[in-house]
């Protein structure tokens, strides 16, 4: 097979997407045959080049082709002009994967995409302007397109078939993985971990700064222990770079009393090499967010052995099954007693680390990459 791929969410910090893309071409080096052929391109202003996995690299046939000299999202606009532009750019393939929602055409190509989540559509307001209008301008077409869709999760799924209904028989759920070469518990010293953090003692909370994320509801129920305990609650660790329309939450925190601040930790993104330290050391990693297309910050906490409390929103509950306790995204004082419940018990928090470690026993990135490359060969009639 002659597979391409649309590489541009390997470039700089590696989120949830760019994750999901590195492990499942990593994997693809030992699924696929050594007569398979990747085609991996982008489009991008940058000179530079996106980080391929090395695996995949050395152990197959791999092509690497900067496919137009400005962003991706010029290449779509004119595919709406020039049906097989950028495209035609492209060599003759089999199949086209383009694992960030949006599509343009490739003659005679099967076009794979994966649709991660529907929030801009259930919730509009917590989602960049840019990112809005190119999913609303771009991702109908790019269904229609599609000849298989990979959603993350079944509630994706069926968030897609409500707003998109013509996506009808193409879709396939293939839960995205977690490394447990890294992502497993892990000792670290006292000094290692303030050095790192500021502190050893820590509530853990880890995402983007966004409204999405629902920070600020966590930050209420931080304010609420804080109130009802006193000091000697653990500080609030929030680990991610600052996204978009955050202003409000750090207007909110710098209005807080110095002694309240300084309980509060901002480390900002951290190389994923020093999460499961992060991870395996924190009393409770809490994720309020309103929405999730998966959670990949649940599993992985669940790989570490963290105890777990999470929104029970949208895909989050089909991630943390059983090892997780669940609040209400929207009440603060639900999250606060689900927190302190677990600070102030020792059984519940290695009860609930026992459950995670077995529950994320059951995702992988390598049954991800299977799943991902058996669609491949039914889409093109080889499954």
């Amino acid at each position: 097979m002659k597979i391409g791929v649309d590489c541009n969410p390997l470039f700089d910090e590696k989120k949830g997407i760019g994750w999901y893309l590195f492990y499942i071409l990593e994997k693809f080096s030992f699924l696929s045959r050594e007569t398979d052929q990747f085609h991996l391109f982008w489009s991008s202003f940058r000179k530079d080049t996106p980080e391929i996995p090395s695996l995949l690299l050395n152990r197959r046939r791999v092509v690497m082709q900067r496919l137009l000299p400005f962003p991706r999202t010029l290449g779509l606009l004119f595919s709406r002009v020039f049906p097989y532009f950028p495209g035609c750019l492209l060599p003759p393939l089999d199949l086209v994967h383009f694992p960030n929602y949006t599509a343009f055409p490739v003659k005679k190509a099967k076009v794979v995409i994966t649709v991660h989540d529907l929030v801009f559509k259930l919730f509009p307001e917590t989602v960049d302007l840019k990112v809005k209008l190119v999913l609303n301008t771009f991702l109908k077409r790019s269904i229609k397109l599609a000849d298989r869709i990979i959603t993350v999760s079944k509630s994706t799924a069926k968030d897609l078939l409500y707003f998109f209904p013509e996506a009808e028989g193409k879709i396939k759920t293939i839960y995205q993985g977690v490394d447990r070469k890294i992502f497993r518990p892990m000792f670290t010293e006292e000094e290692d971990l303030y050095s790192m953090l500021g502190t050893t003692e820590f509530i853990l909370s880890l995402s983007t700064l966004e409204p999405r994320k629902n920070i600020h509801t966590l930050l209420k129920a931080y304010i609420i222990l804080l109130r009802e305990k006193g000091p000697k609650v653990p500080d609030l660790v929030l680990i991610g770079s600052k996204g978009w329309k955050i202003e409000g939450f750090f207007k909110e925190y710098e209005n807080l009393p110095e002694e309240l601040k300084r309980k509060i930790k901002f480390p900002g993104y951290l190389p994923r090499e020093m999460l499961p330290k992060i991870y395996s050391a924190c009393r409770v990693f809490a994720f309020p967010s309103l929405y999730e297309g998966f959670g990949l910050p649940v599993l992985e906490a669940m790989a570490c052995g963290a105890p777990v409390i999470a929104s029970k929103a949208s895909s989050i509950p089909e991630v943390g099954g059983n090892a997780v306790i669940y609040v209400d995204p929207s009440n603060p004082e639900e999250l606060a007693k689900s927190i302190n419940n677990v600070l102030d018990s020792n059984s519940l928090r290695e009860e609930l680390k026992t459950k995670s470690l077995k529950r994320a026993e059951i995702f992988s990135w390598e049954k991800t990459a299977q799943e991902t490359f058996e669609l491949y060969k039914e889409a093109l009639g080889k499954g």
